[in-house]
């Protein structure tokens, strides 16, 4: 089988989709390649993607989450906004923040609050 070289960040990216896809790097590629072949839009591509374990740490505690990819909400799973559905991982973010510390400023990037928890990669590397 021939080899194929990729820089470290794609490598990540490969990575993260194998563990969220529950397959391996070459599968992966495989169906990225099917994708692109049969003209699916790229955003398509994660759109197989069933859910993402995610989790944050924010003064001195840990979110638990789940994101899913489609369309891109995020379910909060321990804390005190268990059980909590967000519509965005920004929308969850200031949610997070303006529960655990309510006079600081919740403006910010929800795509880069979370992390994977299966890679420690944060969110917005699957996007």
């Amino acid at each position: 089988m021939p080899d194929i070289e990729v820089g470290e960040g794609t490598y990540r990216e490969l990575e993260l989709l194998a563990v969220a896809w529950h397959t391996t790097i070459p599968d992966v590629v495989r169906r990225l390649v099917h994708a692109a072949a049969t003209g699916v839009p790229p955003r398509r591509a994660y759109a197989a993607l069933v859910s993402v374990a995610v989790h944050a740490s924010y003064a001195g505690t840990r979110i638990e989450a789940i994101f899913e990819p489609e369309p891109h909400a995020v379910t909060v799973r321990s804390g005190p906004l268990r059980g909590r559905i967000f519509k965005t991982p920004s929308g969850a973010r200031r949610a997070v923040i303006e529960a655990l510390n309510p006079g600081a400023s919740s403006a910010g990037n929800g795509w880069h609050f979370w992390t994977v928890t299966a890679t420690g990669a944060r969110l917005h590397t699957l996007r």
